[in-house]
């Protein structure tokens, strides 16, 4: 349903420069948040088991275990044990932000810790702007929004993969929140992406996981044991692996709608999206945004289908010994 972008695409050069500048405008005045206290973090957060565990690990939307210390250009950091664990500049939340500003955020503090040999063996980064804005006035639209993250995704990937670590380094994409809007083909159905040298390419692993088996994948990875009774009974993702790698880097495609078109209309999805709380996560009535982001892309005749909840039974494939 994305509608080819009839304007003309800056060169790179360009549109690297006017990015930068977005970055500078920033100036600190974003800050990830702090979820939870210490003692939660630490007994259920992945981030604080690569801690306790001796992986360190950088979360650029969750500074975990750390107070905000101020330095002398006045950007606050959070620290622990001197060492940095947030990504100052990064927007973990805000949807005015594109995902195309933050992953140039994160290009300059990967670079900046690799030059200095600090890069965290653990990190986490959130590009959530294909949550869109429903249909918001003024706001990015969704097909925009959408779009704008796949190319934050796809520049990500290519930075990491012209890197010296991208032979040792593997990369994860899910769904936050995946249990907030039901698929409309099955309730339990989200996506998931492994990216590596060590992964086969062009394969879609058919295996039923869970977002547990991703974590367990992670931990194998990491050499940390599992958090829970979860986590360690999980299936890993072994059939995603191989054993010939396959070092060559990727190189990201150019967004095939225009990423900065805004929502211009003012009908009854306008109207509605307005009282949504977009300043906020998870704020905003679940199936009401998703029938308001139906009828923008299907037409405002379309009808949403319900959410399917299947239920999952094995068969006993074995005859029973009595007749």
């Amino acid at each position: 349903q994305r509608r080819l972008a009839a304007a003309r695409r800056p060169d790179e050069d360009d549109e690297l420069a006017f990015l930068d500048a977005q970055v500078d405008a920033l100036d600190g005045t974003h800050r990830t948040e702090v979820l939870g206290d210490a003692l939660e973090l630490q007994e259920g957060h992945v981030d604080s088991l690569c801690l306790l565990h001796g992986a360190e690990g950088q979360a650029l939307h969750q500074l975990l275990l750390a107070e905000p210390t101020e330095h002398h250009d006045g950007r606050n950091r959070h620290q622990r044990g001197g060492r940095q664990l947030g990504c100052p500049n990064y927007s973990s939340w805000d949807l005015k932000i594109q995902d195309i500003v933050r992953e140039r955020v994160w290009e300059h503090d990967f670079d900046s810790l690799l030059t200095i040999n600090q890069l965290p063996h653990f990190s986490t980064i959130r590009f959530g702007t294909d949550h869109t804005s429903g249909m918001s006035k003024g706001a990015y639209s969704p097909n925009a929004a959408i779009a704008d993250n796949d190319l934050a995704v796809g520049r990500f990937i290519e930075h990491l993969s012209q890197s010296a670590i991208w032979k040792e380094s593997a990369v994860f994409i899910v769904e936050d929140d995946a249990q907030n809007g039901a698929d409309h083909v099955d309730a339990h159905r989200s996506t998931a992406y492994v990216i590596s040298p060590y992964i086969r390419r062009n394969f879609v692993d058919h295996t039923m996981y869970s977002t547990s088996s991703v974590l367990r994948t992670m931990e194998l990875i990491l050499g940390v044991a599992p958090m829970s009774q979860y986590d360690a009974a999980a299936m890993p993702m072994y059939r995603c692996f191989t054993d010939k790698p396959n070092f060559a880097p990727f190189k990201a495609l150019p967004a095939r709608v225009d990423i900065h078109e805004r929502n211009v209309a003012d009908n009854e999805l306008s109207r509605q999206s307005a009282f949504f709380n977009l300043a906020q996560l998870d704020a905003v009535p679940e199936r009401l945004f998703n029938e308001v982001l139906w009828k923008a892309i299907k037409g405002m005749n379309s009808e949403m289908p319900p959410p399917v909840r299947a239920a999952f039974v094995w068969a006993n494939t074995h005859e029973d010994d009595e007749d």
